[in-house]
């Protein structure tokens, strides 16, 4: 049975324009900002489908019209999955301003083509600049693997990088003049494998981009999880498991945790008397000032309404102390703005150290809480320590 390129390449074709087709409509299920850059990663293999027809009708519409449509789609089709990634790293590219070039390439197809038939120059050329695409593609990938420890993001490297190195020997055949038939007209395995990887890799490069897109939305959903929604701290559940954590490792005195449980002195009266948005700017303030009165490696969460909790680690009683008197200080010297108004406000901070590896997280909460009780108890204001 005799290989038939144009159909086995109008079959690659319809494999490609449907995962196209798929991706435009999962973007409809995403995040809406992550829609725009699924749209052009489907949108882009509906070029690259089309080029592949354009390909593939060669016998019928013409060299000439074929090495146009199908190159300038192909490349066209790269630069969207290029702008998909760069739009992935939060870097808009216009691709507008790409146009001048891509019609330069579009002319310079058709010269060699049509006008001047230079097939040993513009087949290396193409290739070259297919591999070139596909370097910068995978590069874009792998840039974003730096930014976010993504597996999907170092599949797509592969992808477009296994894509470069391709076009790359395959330009360097044609220019060695060992290839310089086109694909159509090639004897052996080129075809074949050229082929199969024209309808692999566009298949691989839509699901491991797919992938990341999914990936991150996960690893959002699991921070919106774990995050306070009016200050950006951790909230309860991520503080109390990180605690867990710290007091499983191995005791010493040197390394024993600390936690320091915080709440703000008389903070109902500011809801009542001002309002909740008031509220939610003095919460905000405060926090920002903790913050400021932290080590490098303390923690800080929101446990609920006014009252927070920060995770220390090698912290004594007499180091937790320290941190919790400057704690106290930074908000209680100076009064708060919030809506034109001046508030005083002040805070209570109960400290428990660790006494015993694997000490359970609620224990050592129940005595930084009875300390926080008689801080409060003593006139509030104040820090006041368990052993």
């Amino acid at each position: 049975m005799q290989f038939d390129i144009a159909t086995a390449m109008l079959m690659d074709a319809i494999v490609t324009l449907l995962v196209g087709l798929l991706m435009l409509l999962v973007s409809m299920s995403l995040p809406r900002d992550e829609r725009p850059m699924l749209r052009l990663w489907g949108l882009s293999d509906v070029l690259i489908a089309l080029s592949m027809v354009g390909f593939a009708l060669r016998a019928k519409i013409g060299e000439p019209a074929s090495v146009v449509l199908g190159n300038g789609l192909l490349v066209l089709g790269l630069g969207f999955q290029f702008s998909a990634l760069r739009r992935f790293r939060g870097q808009h590219l216009r691709l507008v301003r790409f146009l001048p070039a891509f019609l330069v390439i579009l002319l310079l197809l058709w010269l060699g083509t049509a006008v001047w038939p230079m097939a040993h120059l513009r087949m290396p050329l193409v290739s070259l600049l297919i591999a070139v695409l596909g370097w910068l593609i995978g590069r874009e990938a792998w840039r974003v693997r730096a930014d976010e420890p993504m597996l999907s993001a170092a599949l797509t490297t592969v992808v477009f990088m296994l894509l470069a190195l391709m076009f790359l020997g395959l330009a360097v055949r044609q220019a060695s003049g060992v290839g310089s038939a086109g694909l159509f007209e090639m004897g052996g395995p080129i075809p074949v494998l050229a082929l199969a990887g024209g309808g692999l890799l566009p298949l691989l490069g839509a699901v491991s981009f797919l992938l990341m897109c999914v990936e991150r939305s996960l690893a959002r959903a699991q921070r919106l999880a774990m995050t306070d929604s009016l200050t950006g701290l951790h909230n309860r559940r991520w503080i109390m498991e990180a605690t867990q954590r710290q007091l499983n490792r191995r005791f010493r005195p040197e390394t024993r945790t600390a936690l320091l449980l915080i709440d703000l002195d008389h903070f109902k009266g500011v809801n009542d008397g001002h309002g909740h948005l008031v509220g939610d700017v003095v919460l905000r303030a405060v926090v920002e000032r903790i913050e400021q009165a932290l080590r490098a490696d303390d923690v800080l969460g929101r446990l609920g309404g006014e009252e927070f909790l920060v995770l220390m680690e090698g912290a004594d009683t007499a180091r937790a102390v320290e941190v919790a008197e400057r704690i106290r200080a930074v908000v209680a010297d100076i009064p708060i703005q919030a809506d034109g108004l001046e508030l005083p406000m002040t805070l209570s901070v109960g400290v428990a150290v660790q006494r015993e590896q694997a000490e359970a997280t609620a224990d050592l909460l129940r005595r930084a809480d009875r300390a926080l009780y008689r801080a409060k108890a003593e006139g509030r204001n104040t820090v006041r320590s368990e052993t």
